[in-house]
């Protein structure tokens, strides 16, 4: 009962210090998923592929992820397509890699083996390196849906059809800072 009042407290003061505009959410020892969706709604930092991973997925439409120092997939399930950051449908978010690197860390050529996957939603991706993908097409980014890449580099992703960008079906910009 004690661990449940304290995700409930921990899940108020994420939400009230979001809605109060405030950047950070205290860090008071609680490690709690509400926390980073409850920020995703407008702006959040990450400094891990793990949070990064969920604030992309549980993040709304205008969400901007930024990161906070170089991220690695390091977990066990790097070479899974289980790590790959996916943007679905009807999202529309921005990852602003704020002059740092995402390196997915692959092993090996895999479907889904990309950095990123645009599955039908609208990425913009700027500021920063997205290395370490290794795909049959599209080692850094395989969109099928709108992208948008503005500065920053694509470096050391590998790929059959395309090591850089794939872009399947939509829209792709590149555009330089």
């Amino acid at each position: 009962m004690k661990t449940l009042k304290r995700r409930i407290l921990s899940a108020v003061t994420a939400l009230a210090v979001a809605a109060a505009g405030i950047g950070a959410v205290p860090d008071i020892g609680i490690k709690s998923p509400f926390i980073i969706a409850a920020s995703a709604q407008g702006e959040v930092s990450v400094s891990t592929w793990a949070e990064l991973k969920a604030a992309v997925d549980s993040a709304q439409n205008g969400a901007v992820i930024r990161l906070t120092q170089d991220v690695t997939n390091n977990t066990a399930l790097a070479n899974s397509s289980q790590s790959v950051i996916k943007v679905g449908s009807g999202k529309n978010i921005t990852i602003d890699l704020n002059g740092k690197t995402m390196n997915r860390n692959r092993k090996g050529s895999h479907v889904d083996g990309e950095v990123l996957l645009v599955n039908g939603g609208t990425l913009t991706v700027k500021n920063g390196t997205l290395t370490g993908g290794w795909a049959s097409s599209g080692g850094g980014i395989y969109s099928n849906g709108t992208l948008t890449m503005t500065g920053g580099a694509l470096d050391d992703n590998q790929g059959i059809d395309a090591g850089g960008i794939f872009n399947n079906t939509g829209s792709a910009a590149l555009k330089a800072k």
